[in-house]
């Protein structure tokens, strides 16, 4: 709304999400952030320039080739059948299958570090599952 010039519109739409009429700091920072942003000029050349290269190859190749690399989507796609190999009733596996969704979620909200520690867990428990997969079928 602000960025088209509705201002009061902005404010009343604030107000109503918040359901408080105490947003004048919010909104001023709101405000300052719009006023910031637009400053910026070339942004989509910003982006591409050689300082913000590492981070684009680590966040368009890097993370997605680990998911990958890790098996991870493999692992939540077929959790119901590998929890009810594991032994877990269909219910369980079901629920258990529900339960990794859900820390999933919680995950996304997560910050680097928490990024960092996910992924050793993750490492661990693929080499974990690895052996119990091979002890199974032995």
């Amino acid at each position: 709304m602000y960025m088209t010039g509705k201002l009061e519109k902005a404010r009343q739409v604030l107000e109503k999400v918040r359901g408080t009429l105490k947003v004048d700091a919010e909104y001023d920072d709101l405000i300052d952030a719009s006023n910031t942003a637009r400053a910026i000029k070339h942004t989509f050349r910003n982006l591409l320039s050689r300082k913000n290269g590492p981070q684009l190859v680590i966040g368009a190749i890097a993370i997605p080739a680990f998911q990958q690399l890790t098996g991870i989507n493999s692992i939540l796609f077929y959790s119901p059948v590998v929890f009810q190999s594991l032994g877990f009733g269909s219910s369980a596996a079901l629920y258990s299958s529900a339960i990794t969704g859900g820390v999933l979620v919680v995950a996304a909200f997560g910050r680097r570090s928490f990024f960092l520690e996910a992924g050793a867990e993750m490492i661990i428990i693929m080499v974990i599952s690895r052996f119990k997969f091979y002890a199974l079928t032995a």
